[in-house]
């Protein structure tokens, strides 16, 4: 969270009451999708192998691969209910198939057939070493409206989403290495930054989704579209930088926001019927006054981006009182409620409290798009529950309460599933 915004003020009680290309250039001619129950990677990547399945033509419903490079995934997914198989590769969220991919037997096969199954289910559905529910092979991926049945949302709890969090914390705060050799003692220089975005693109593409850069000059976002299903024109944004201050490995600040939006990408692809797209980025130079993020807003307005809301995430691990409560900055018209209705349908027992807080990310998306911010008890006053390591070297993986950002990540995936639910 940088400082460089305003001063740090409670605001008392509640504030009142496109899509990138599909990713499928490159998939190959038909092709089933491989075998339901296979944990081979022959199956995954039917046809030519490309990367979204959004040009593939019809095959069969099922059987195994007919050939083609080795899919991402194994063989999961059988081209959905509907055997309209399209072309296979490893991007399920931008598949054509019919309803989705039946269930695999191996850990990867969660992310096979992800375009030969016809999306996200095809992926989800076959086991995903993630431990998630299974959509019942619905295809996250299609164009076309699910059975009513496919559009259940799973469990936004996951006992998966605290081992997937940690290990991201590890490596982005230095306590594991990043990638085979490199550890990082902060996300501050221009090499570390580079290393951090590289290891986010895999985050995305382990989730059938296609990482994309937005250079602006002295920095680098990185995003990732999941389209609408149904046609819906209104994106949501959920995002955290992942920059860091020179001297400190930033694991509370704010390598705790990354894992919580990719654990809530990973949970939004289980999702088969989705009434609006979802935006997930990380930005740049949010220490050195909110640049990437206001970058990104000028992209998001210079596009023409029709947007429902942007949510960001700064600061979410420390809890030394055990309440789980969340902060939400200056939420804007309808947003408090949501995050309140969410708190209530999961019948959880979490304080919010709305502050004018301005100085971290959702400030650069105002008076262009309603916008709010999410963190630990920053603010509140008399007493704060934030982190003391704030901006210093101890801001180290050992200091992260996983137990609340856990918590607070299955509250946001309940707001996602009601944002975006037919």
């Amino acid at each position: 969270m940088a400082v460089l915004l305003g001063a740090l003020t409670l605001g008392g009680a509640a504030c009142g009451s496109d899509d990138p290309a599909d990713p499928g250039a490159g998939s190959g001619s038909a092709g089933s999708g491989g075998d339901a129950d296979g944990g081979s990677d022959a199956g995954g990547q039917a046809g030519a192998g490309g990367r979204g399945g959004a040009s593939g033509g019809a095959g069969s419903g099922g059987g195994s691969g007919s050939g083609g490079s080795p899919g991402k995934g194994g063989s999961a997914g059988v081209g959905g209910s509907s055997g309209n198989a399209g072309a296979s590769g490893t991007a399920g969220s931008a598949g054509v198939a019919g309803s989705g991919g039946g269930a695999g037997a191996a850990p990867d096969a969660g992310r096979a057939g992800g375009d030969a199954g016809g999306g996200t289910a095809g992926r989800d559905g076959g086991g995903d070493s993630d431990g998630a529910v299974p959509m019942d092979g619905a295809g996250a991926g299609d164009a076309r409206t699910p059975d009513a049945g496919a559009c259940t949302a799973p469990d936004p709890k996951d006992t998966t989403i605290t081992p997937y969090q940690s290990d991201i914390v590890a490596r982005l705060a230095g306590q594991t290495d990043i990638t085979a050799g490199v550890k990082l003692t902060n996300r501050a220089t221009a090499a570390n930054r580079q290393s951090v975005r590289d290891y986010m693109k895999t985050l995305f593409q382990d989730l059938a989704l296609t990482p994309m850069e937005h250079a602006y000059g002295s920095g680098t976002n990185v995003y990732a579209t999941l389209p609408a299903t149904n046609g819906g024109t209104q994106s949501v944004v959920f995002g955290a930088h992942y920059d860091s201050v020179m001297i400190s490995p930033g694991a509370n600040d704010n390598a705790t926001g990354v894992a919580a939006v990719f654990a809530v990408a990973r949970y939004a692809t289980k999702l088969a019927c989705r009434s609006k797209s979802l935006i997930f980025v990380l930005f740049d130079e949010e220490e050195v006054g909110l640049v990437g993020s206001n970058q990104f807003a000028t992209k998001l307005k210079n596009d023409a981006t029709s947007i429902h809301s942007v949510h960001t995430i700064d600061q979410m691990g420390w809890d030394s009182d055990g309440d789980r409560a969340i902060e939400l900055e200056l939420p804007d018209t309808g947003l408090r409620e949501l995050y309140q209705a969410a708190v209530t349908k999961l019948g959880v027992s979490v304080a919010l409290t709305s502050t004018t807080t301005s100085s971290t990310d959702h400030s650069s998306f105002r008076p262009t798009f309603l916008a709010v911010g999410l963190t630990e008890e920053y603010a509140t006053k008399p007493v704060s529950d934030t982190t003391p390591y704030y901006h210093k070297a101890g801001d180290t993986f050992d200091t992260v309460n996983f137990d609340y950002l856990f918590s607070t990540t299955v509250i946001v995936n309940q707001v996602v599933a009601t944002l975006i639910s037919p």
